[in-house]
């Protein structure tokens, strides 16, 4: 079964900025029995100073054991980015969904397809196609 680690912004976000993407790529993915890793799961908002190495560490370790990175690419994050970097220098598919007008170099670089949508990026996981990338 593949795992997908949802890579977003979560620090210095609310709720509703962070879950109801990964609710929804959860929803769509385990339809098509992919396994979904996320990292809301260990929810250290407001504690990030205290646990620093503990929270990349733990992402990191899920990174290594996922095939796909799907990476919420509406707005930048500095741990986005860093997980993007660390998936890619590890061989892995990042997949990025964006509906921004400009995407930046760094992502067209490290990414293997950028969607439009989320539902578009989720359709290329699951049927492995690059149609509609951007």
């Amino acid at each position: 079964m593949p795992k997908v680690y949802l890579a977003g912004p979560i620090h210095g976000m609310t709720d509703i900025e962070c879950k109801p993407w990964r609710t929804q790529a959860a929803s769509l993915l385990c339809v098509h029995d992919v396994e979904v890793v996320d990292p809301m799961a260990r929810d250290f908002r407001g504690r990030e100073d205290e646990v620093a190495d503990e929270l990349v560490d733990a992402d990191k370790e899920e990174i290594e054991q996922c095939d796909v990175l799907l990476v919420n690419a509406n707005q930048p994050g500095w741990g986005t980015a860093m997980e993007v970097f660390y998936a890619k220098s590890l061989g892995k598919q990042v997949i990025a969904f964006s509906n921004a007008e400009s995407i930046s170099p760094w992502l067209r670089c490290h990414a293997w397809a950028i969607f439009g949508t989320l539902d578009e990026a989720i359709a290329g996981i699951v049927l492995g196609e690059c149609a509609g990338m951007r």
